[in-house]
């Protein structure tokens, strides 16, 4: 019983051998370099051989018909342990067969995940490039014309569809929040647009400079945090100043006609934009298209703009400052109409 036992413990060392060195796992490497299949040829040679040297004890060689015979009558067992290597070959081949189909498909799995992201990508930076947003003035006195553009459409592809990835379990649904902020903001625009708009045609004038610097720099404030939300390129460079009685306002705009011609920009890009990663287009856009595109004039504040050079900024945002104190250089206040709203900016009070 002690060389059976001693058979055991050897297969028993081999299994934690194998067990360590992680060599029950197959792998997409050809059949002749996977332990396992040397393993089912290995064991059940050596297990004949083994259990052979007992079963022969005693005999000699004999190649006459009853030497085979008598043989293959005393080799019994160790011929059943060496039968066992055609079906463990067999098993491994077959398992090393399915990992591999399973490695191919893997890498198809993760060929074509990789496809749809890259894919999905250019699709949406393509549709970017194409937006007409026309050239401007407005920002740059000085240069002429300038081409409004996205100018980081893949920050903003990453911004939008924040759980796109190259793995299978990619999510395309696009992130809600800059849908989210840009449509507030355009609500906000578009309701204060609409306010001062109508009470400027009910009383047949407008406000009074302060009030409407307390107008317009909310009003340019979320305009532009909706040009820095979709990346849109930075070309402001005007630097102009308007005060009222009651605050202040460093701005990038200098009259009427280009704050209509930015609600104008703005409403393409945030048109063309939700358009892009929505559901459903942009409809609260009714007061800021009756302002950007009407005839008549509804902010006379911007008369009293001062141009004070160029200034560069990182960002659209931090080309609006409001301010409470009248600068040196800038023209003593007047106040053009009896109308006073109160001041919808946060730091513009009353001197």
């Amino acid at each position: 019983m002690i060389f059976i036992a001693a058979y055991f413990v050897a297969l028993t060392a081999l299994a934690i051998t194998f067990q360590s060195k992680g060599w029950f796992r197959l792998n997409q490497l050809p059949l002749d370099r996977q332990p396992m299949f040397w393993a089912g040829f290995v064991i059940p040679v050596a297990s004949f051989l083994y259990f052979g040297c007992f079963a022969w004890n005693g005999y000699t060689v004999d190649v006459s018909s009853n030497g085979f015979s008598t043989f293959i009558d005393i080799s019994k067992l160790p011929l059943a342990l060496l039968s066992l290597s055609i079906p463990l070959l067999a098993i491994i081949a077959n398992a090393h067969r399915a990992t591999q189909t399973d490695a191919q498909i893997q890498a198809i799995t993760r060929k074509n995940a990789s496809d749809a992201y890259y894919a999905h990508e250019k699709n949406f930076i393509e549709r970017i490039k194409t937006l007409e947003l026309g050239e401007v003035v407005i920002f740059d006195k000085q240069s002429g014309p300038k081409k409004v553009v996205i100018a980081l459409p893949h920050q903003l592809y990453r911004s939008i569809y924040t759980k796109a990835t190259i793995n299978p379990v990619a999510d395309y649904s696009p992130d809600p929040t800059i849908e989210y902020n840009v449509r507030g903001k355009i609500t906000s625009i578009n309701e204060m647009l609409t306010r001062h708009v109508d009470s400027f045609t009910t009383n047949g004038c407008g406000g009074d400079v302060s009030s409407e610097i307390g107008i317009l720099c909310p009003l340019l404030l979320m305009t532009y945090e909706v040009f820095d939300h979709l990346g849109v390129g930075n070309i402001s460079k005007n630097h102009f100043f308007v005060s009222g009685l009651k605050g202040a306002l460093q701005l990038n705009i200098g009259s009427e006609p280009d704050l209509k011609e930015l609600m104008q920009l703005l409403l393409r890009l945030c048109t063309s934009v939700i358009d892009i990663i929505g559901t459903t287009p942009l409809t609260d856009t009714a007061g800021i298209r009756r302002y950007a595109y009407s005839q008549h004039r509804y902010v006379f504040a911007l008369d009293q703009a001062t141009y004070l050079g160029e200034r560069t900024v990182p960002t659209w945002r931090e080309a609006i400052i409001p301010t409470k104190a009248v600068t040196s250089n800038a023209p003593p206040a007047t106040e053009q109409t009896t109308i006073v709203a109160a001041s919808r900016c946060h730091g513009l009070a009353d001197h």
